[in-house]
């Protein structure tokens, strides 16, 4: 930002929230944003115990308070993430993940007693002697806010009652093990960016039962036959409104079973200087469409 404020740099990508307001209000810079096509994640690993229970995955989901999360932690650089595809998605449902799961501490442990664990005297949940301790591997330095989200979420649990270990390490680091076969933690944080603006590109990669890593993105380990059938036919079809209504009934039973927790949607935002002209942001963050742009006087 110092290099844009001194003139030696004319657009600055993704810079901090806490810039904007003073950018967007004096004459001299300017900001241009696009709601983008990337959905950030908390990702929970099906194959790890207690994972594979729905209803503590359904917990961890009451205990975030995510329009808090995106507006104190994003200040607002970002949008509640309403599904696992971006709005501006081919087969996109609003899968009203608010309503579905609110801010709700007290359903959260409801529903930690209902899985059979109780509090004990050092305020962590615990079943049969074992305490409910998880270890996650967030994404940091890759998404915006990503270890301050880690973070946050790890204060939440505590709330609840859940310890939530975080093992933080450079993104090469964090990504390499997101991508082994075998994967030993029980949640992690990851963005998705939808290239092709047609859901099939996410769905069928990230929830399809043989797309487990190496072979795709099935990161949550996530079965489902119903799930499977729904995918494979909505790539046959070649009607888009058959498409969309297979698409709409495979995330309907995504926000049932909460394979992950979407975080937010991104704003795709770039600084300017005040004499860049006839730049506009596009939705997925790493192009660039510098073929109208020009310098005023130039």
């Amino acid at each position: 930002m110092l290099a844009l404020r001194s003139g030696e740099a004319h657009m600055v990508l993704k810079p901090s929230p806490a810039d904007l307001p003073a950018l967007e209000a004096d004459p001299g810079f300017g900001v241009a944003s696009a709601t983008g096509l990337r959905v950030f994640l908390v990702g929970f690993n099906l194959a790890k115990p207690p994972m594979e229970d729905v209803r503590i995955r359904q917990a961890i989901h009451h205990a975030l308070d995510i329009p808090l999360l995106v507006e104190s932690i994003l200040e607002d650089a970002a949008t509640v993430a309403s599904g696992v595809v971006s709005p501006g998605v081919f087969g996109y449902i609003d899968m009203e993940l608010l309503d579905r799961y609110p801010y709700n501490p007290e359903g959260a442990i409801a529903l930690l007693e209902e899985a059979g664990y109780s509090m004990n005297a050092d305020g962590i949940m615990e079943k049969d002697g074992e305490p409910l301790v998880l270890n996650m591997l967030p994404a940091s330095g890759r998404y915006l806010k990503d270890r301050e989200i880690a973070e946050v979420i790890q204060e939440f649990l505590r709330q609840v009652g859940i310890q939530l270990d975080l093992d933080i390490f450079e993104w090469a680091t964090t990504f390499t093990e997101l991508r082994k076969e075998q994967f030993d933690y029980h949640l992690f944080s990851i963005g998705w960016l939808t290239t092709t603006t047609d859901a099939d590109y996410t769905l069928y990669s990230n929830y399809r039962s043989d797309q487990f890593p190496t072979a795709g993105w099935n990161t949550w380990r996530y079965a489902d036959d119903a799930i499977d059938g729904l995918l494979t036919a909505a790539r046959a079809s070649v009607d888009a409104a058959e498409r969309a209504q297979l698409y709409a009934e495979v995330q309907t039973i995504l926000a049932e079973q909460v394979p992950n927790i979407p975080v937010y949607n991104t704003i795709e935002v770039v600084a300017l200087s005040g004499d860049v002209q006839g730049f506009n942001s596009h939705p997925i963050e790493y192009i660039l469409d510098l073929f109208p742009v020009s310098l005023e006087g130039q």
